[in-house]
């Protein structure tokens, strides 16, 4: 069953021991606070019916950390956010995570975070082919309001399936809103049922002043 670390701040050292064969109908946390490092996932499948879903967690909120984190060969669908890691974070910071797992979900579905309200992503990297079966899809994250993506990158394929007009996929990230890209790119495929699709990034609001994307490509 999930484990619940709300108002507990848990301190979850993995000490680079592996968590394998599992299938479930959700990830390993419910809304994670606390640490997480130094742990594999191999062969994972989750088959979840909730509002958030990940492999590691639902959620994770402010101070949060998480690092030196593999997922390998493993799969994860939603009929809400999505993320090969965690379906939605705010003001966590991520390093150090390889994701190796096909996702798919509803919308706010990406690589290895569905949706970034705020907070830090670095030196993080997703292989697996992301799947919408409406919009905010993105090889990486989905959905990018506002935090810092460092040094990062996404080369799986990334569709929209779904009949929504604007479907916002991007190799990288579906949509942003804000926030600093840095040093990232993507090389996998993008498509689009209908519009709104890009390389890089689905769909980024010019009119907001505070975006920064540098050094950054798609190929």
């Amino acid at each position: 069953s999930q484990v619940d670390t709300k108002g507990k701040g848990i301190i979850f050292d993995g000490d680079g021991h592996k968590i394998s064969n599992v299938k479930a109908d959700a990830g390993l946390f419910t809304s994670l606070e606390g640490s997480v490092k130094n742990v594999k996932f191999d062969a994972i499948e989750v088959d979840a019916g909730s509002v958030y879903a990940g492999i590691l967690a639902e959620t994770a909120g402010y101070g949060v950390t998480v690092e030196n984190v593999t997922i390998t060969n493993s799969s994860i669908s939603n009929t809400g956010c999505c993320g090969g890691l965690i379906g939605s974070v705010n003001g966590t910071s991520v390093s150090n995570v390889d994701v190796d797992c096909a996702v798919s979900g509803k919308s706010l579905v990406g690589g290895i975070l569905g949706r970034i309200m705020n907070g830090t992503l670095e030196d993080c990297h997703a292989t697996g082919d992301v799947t919408s079966s409406s919009y905010y899809a993105g090889g990486l994250v989905g959905f990018l309001t506002s935090g810092t993506i460092t040094d990062c990158s996404a080369t799986g394929n990334v569709s929209a399936i779904g009949d929504d007009i604007y479907a916002r996929v991007g190799g990288l990230i579906g949509e942003m809103h804000g926030g600093t890209v840095e040093k990232c790119f993507a090389t996998g495929d993008v498509s689009s049922a209908k519009y709104w699709g890009g390389g890089l990034i689905g769909v980024v609001h010019a009119d907001e002043d505070d975006i920064l994307i540098s050094k950054c490509y798609a190929a």
